[in-house]
């Protein structure tokens, strides 16, 4: 029981609230925003218990927040914010490797890399938004503007990062099933 509430208070809650104040801040909600984090929190658990280091997990909680947000702000989620969901939670899986690899005590990679999350979520939260509208006015498609990326383009890097992440986090996840 020990093993779990410190997996709850020190792993999960800090990552629940980095990827909820990455929406939040990302696309500006104002509303409801307790409601999203429990259900993020919710979906979480659920997903993480089910799948406990597999890719799976990321994918199915990825298409459960879209479908949370889709749920809680339906005209405001597009298409564009699935991917959207995954930038945070590529920020989070390269600073959890980074910490993982670079420190040999596990409890201190963790708890330092949540610290370093939740400080960069707050120094990086006026540029989100802006970085947010930037991406969305370029995956939208318009022949009256010139632009320097074609939205194609844009659709094409988004799905490679993607599958790039995904790919990612499969090795990893086998590295560590494998060594622990």
């Amino acid at each position: 029981m020990d093993i779990l509430l410190k997996s709850i208070l020190i792993g999960v809650i800090p990552d629940v609230i980095f990827l909820s104040l990455f929406i939040i801040y990302s696309k500006k909600i104002q509303t409801r925003r307790v409601i999203f984090f429990i259900l993020l929190l919710i979906d979480y658990i659920v997903t993480l218990i089910i799948f406990k280091y597999q890719t799976l997990f990321y994918i199915l909680f990825i298409v459960i927040e879209y479908i949370i947000l889709k749920l809680l702000y339906k005209k405001e989620i597009q298409l564009i914010d699935s991917f959207v969901i995954t930038i945070p939670f590529l920020i989070l899986f390269l600073m959890s490797c980074i910490y993982y690899f670079l420190i040999p005590n596990y409890m201190l990679a963790c708890i330092l890399e949540k610290i370093t999350i939740l400080i960069m979520i707050f120094l990086i939260k006026n540029k989100i938004n802006i970085a947010y509208k930037t991406y969305r006015h370029l995956w939208n498609r318009t022949k009256e503007e010139a632009r320097k990326i074609r939205s194609i383009t844009l659709r094409n890097i988004s799905l490679i990062l993607m599958y790039i992440f995904i790919f990612l986090s499969d090795l990893v996840c086998i590295y560590i099933m494998n060594v622990r």
